[in-house]
């Protein structure tokens, strides 16, 4: 009876089983099989953007002075795009743009889109006090640029602020390994580097099966390889398109 994948445990009883045991004797390790999870669970991270990670956003305080912050702990796999707070503005704020701007027609009159306050304000004019107030804020404020190294899992800031800040940073983050043992595509790729690892290890001596038969290492090895490239070909082509650039 097929089992849902729960554990890492359960994980490698599911590989095992699926290279032949416990009808023949598969002769990995624990720690060999763990490695291997370990392995396919971050290549599916990092290569499916679909189901091996998701958009989430993280609140960060740039100070002043400082270029790099840790991200450690926080399972990100890619930064998409950073979003600061670089002023006082808003309809509520006097004297902002966006004040002296909306207030009139969206909080006095009710003249916006859906608004109660007679026809409402046309679509052509949202449209332009919206670029109006983005040409404000592209002139006006400070751009920062976001770059993640994910090696030491930092986010470099460039220019490097002079005042503090506060915002948003919008990431990938990694799915959880649990979450994602009973994907087909993880757990044919473990299997499939399984199979590898075991071929190189049996073509190394000659192993004999119950009966007098023996294994043949390279042929298993080659079939594994020929499945792990089937496998992450797959992974990256259902991956839809990186959708973000960090700026």
């Amino acid at each position: 009876m097929a089992t849902t994948i729960t554990s890492l445990e359960t994980m490698r009883d599911y590989i095992i089983k699926m290279l032949g045991g416990p009808v023949i004797n598969v002769e990995l390790d624990n720690t060999q099989l763990d490695q291997i999870i370990f392995d396919a669970v971050a290549d599916f991270n990092r290569y499916n953007y679909s189901e091996g990670s998701h958009k989430d956003y993280l609140v960060i305080t740039l100070s002043a002075g400082q270029d790099e912050y840790s991200l450690s702990g926080q399972s990100v796999q890619d930064v998409c795009d950073l979003q600061l707070s670089l002023g006082v503005d808003g309809i509520n704020t006097l004297f902002s743009p966006t004040h002296e701007l909306l207030y009139q027609d969206w909080v006095v009159k009710g003249n916006y889109p859906g608004g109660g306050g007679g026809p409402g304000m046309m679509m052509a004019d949202y449209d332009i006090s919206m670029m109006y107030l983005e040409e404000i804020k592209r002139h006006f404020s400070k751009e920062y640029t976001c770059y993640f190294r994910s090696g030491s899992e930092t986010l470099k800031i460039t220019p490097t602020p002079k005042t503090s800040l506060t915002g948003a940073v919008f990431v990938y983050k990694k799915e959880t390994a649990a979450n994602l043992y009973n994907n087909q595509l993880v757990k044919r790729l473990c299997v499939a580097r399984a199979k590898k690892l075991w071929g190189e290890i049996l073509s190394k001596y000659s192993a004999q099966l119950p009966g007098g038969g023996t294994y043949n290492g390279e042929a298993i090895y080659q079939r594994g390889a020929t499945e792990e490239t089937e496998v992450m070909i797959r992974i990256q082509q259902e991956s839809p398109p990186i959708d973000f650039q960090v700026g």
